[in-house]
């Protein structure tokens, strides 16, 4: 019998810089040192993540691309090619023609402080954990329920509506109860059913959901938001669930 021989699929991960500032990237795995490397191919499948850190006299304002963002690590899933980009901003600006304070080669002017950190999402509360979806505009709507959020600072509050439904365990993932899988695990998937965004002030915030995300009416069932609020420098914070049902 011939030998068979399975060959892995490659994806590859580019990196680019932007900004004025400077810095390096690197990748675990290894593979990326950008610097000088800047794109490597990696087996399908794989989880990178990238790090960022600043040269002397620069700061790091974070990612985008591929899903990335804020200054953390940017975790990069490779199921097809990849493109992220790293910006450096610099800390301080020369200008030529005399000097300051007695300083030779030029003036330095500090620029504004970078917000590098992200707004702290408090507790996430909900009036009913039990409640009716609003009917169409135009008619009585029911009770909903009142969301309740404290915020370190201003930001944008993202909230992902996600659907809690059986499913049957292939491999590592979740699938759709189906005929050819029938005979496998249950186990609960977590599916998207809406999102939606609110402006949120530093302090206490509140809301009244009627469970009708993008207009669309939630059928009965369970459901939890997932929620995340990001600054005006891009930084998010930790995600907070509140889980929820929906009832007729």
């Amino acid at each position: 019998m011939p030998m068979q021989v399975q060959t892995l699929a490659l994806k590859s991960l580019t990196v680019s810089k932007a900004g004025s500032g400077s810095g390096q990237v690197s990748s675990s795995p290894a593979g990326i040192d950008c610097g000088a490397d800047c794109s490597e191919q990696y087996t399908s499948g794989t989880s990178v993540m990238l790090t960022a850190t600043p040269s002397p006299g620069s700061l790091f304002t974070g990612w985008s691309g591929s899903g990335c963002s804020g200054t953390g690590g940017c975790s990069v899933f490779m199921d097809g090619p990849k493109d992220v980009t790293a910006s450096f901003q610099p800390t301080t600006s020369s200008s030529g023609g005399g000097s300051n304070d007695g300083a030779p080669g030029g003036s330095q002017t500090m620029l504004p402080a970078l917000d590098l950190f992200p707004p702290a999402l408090g507790s996430l509360r909900l009036s009913a954990s039990r409640f009716r979806a609003a009917p169409a505009r135009g008619k009585k709507p029911p009770v909903g329920t009142r969301v309740r959020f404290s915020l370190s600072e201003a930001a944008k509050v993202g909230f992902r509506v996600e659907r809690r439904l059986p499913g049957r365990r292939v491999g590592s993932s979740c699938r759709k109860p189906s005929a050819s899988n029938r005979s496998k695990a249950r186990c609960t998937r977590r599916v998207l059913a809406g999102s939606f965004s609110r402006s949120g002030r530093s302090g206490s915030n509140s809301f009244v959901f009627h469970g009708r995300p993008h207009g669309r009416k939630l059928k009965p069932g369970s459901y939890r938001f997932v929620v995340v609020a990001r600054d005006v420098a891009g930084n998010a914070s930790s995600a907070r669930r509140k889980r929820f049902r929906i009832v007729r």
